[in-house]
């Protein structure tokens, strides 16, 4: 899923969220 990829950068954005 290319979703697991952002999420890994996302997820700090969104304050691991």
């Amino acid at each position: 899923d290319q979703r697991e990829c952002v999420s890994r950068q996302e997820y700090r954005k969104y304050g691991g969220a």
